[in-house]
């Protein structure tokens, strides 16, 4: 009988490589944030973030608290993509100019209202009426505009408990929305938490160097692996909406 209950009592852990979707790690891992940050709102720097690096280096900079600059050159980073969400960011200066490294002047964390004060507008009006959320706005001829629209992605990587995020800049979005297509076509369509994705950089020249992100389609999620991403999904459904664009300190791309 005590070998019975012994064994009932027993926490089964899932056979899977993610270590975020173990049985009870993601409870415990709400708890803490929930505990630590329950009057905080949770930005891209209290995740591990990611961002396309300049100069069209095709590398992503990985923080590695073991490497004495910080950080490791890792080529494909892999795993499930749990959400997404746009929103727009507006630099005043280019990256030339000194405006990466700084929190934009202007943003919108749920794409439809700004905020700050760029072109006389109070904060809070509609980005559609913005004449910096206008194309060819962003000036020297070119035909784009000068706020970004980008991409805020919530992947959660096999050797992790907690999400990171990746975010996309405007030169990568159509490639993404590409990809988004085709897991929703061919023979067997498939949501993009069903999956995992794999994200590598690509290196475009014209009109000046820069990384493009380039998303594929992994291995396919076993039965119980979706169950479990689901619950974890859940578990952190609540946070996506506090993540900001605001501390994403990148004017490049």
């Amino acid at each position: 009988m005590a070998n019975a209950k012994k064994k009932s009592n027993a926490v089964v852990k899932l056979d899977t490589e993610f270590t975020g979707l173990q049985q009870m790690t993601s409870d415990k891992v709400m708890y803490a944030i929930q505990s630590n940050l329950e009057k905080e709102s949770i930005t891209p720097f209290d995740l591990v973030k990611l961002s396309v690096p300049p100069g069209g280096i095709t590398s992503w900079q990985f923080p590695d608290d073991e490497s004495e600059s910080g950080f490791k050159s890792v080529d494909v980073i892999e795993g499930v993509l749990l959400d997404y969400k746009a929103v727009k960011a507006y630099w005043e200066h280019s990256f030339d100019e000194g405006g990466g490294g700084t929190p934009p002047d202007c943003s919108s964390n749920d794409n439809i209202h700004g905020i700050g004060t760029i072109g006389g507008d109070p904060p809070g009006s509609l980005c559609d009426h913005c004449a910096m959320n206008q194309f060819g706005s962003a000036g020297e001829g070119r035909k784009g505009k000068a706020c970004k629209e980008m991409r805020l992605l919530f992947l959660l990587p096999k050797k992790s408990v907690t999400p990171l995020v990746i975010g996309l800049p405007p030169t990568s979005l159509k490639g993404f929305r590409q990809y988004l297509m085709r897991l929703s076509s061919g023979e067997k369509p498939c949501a993009y938490s069903e999956v995992v994705t794999k994200f590598k950089l690509r290196r475009e020249d014209k009109p000046m160097p820069h990384g493009i992100v380039v998303p594929s389609r992994g291995a396919n999620l076993s039965d119980t692996e979706l169950i479990a991403i689901e619950r974890y999904r859940s578990a952190f459904a609540s946070m996506w909406e506090s993540v900001t664009i605001d501390d994403m300190a990148d004017g490049e791309g």
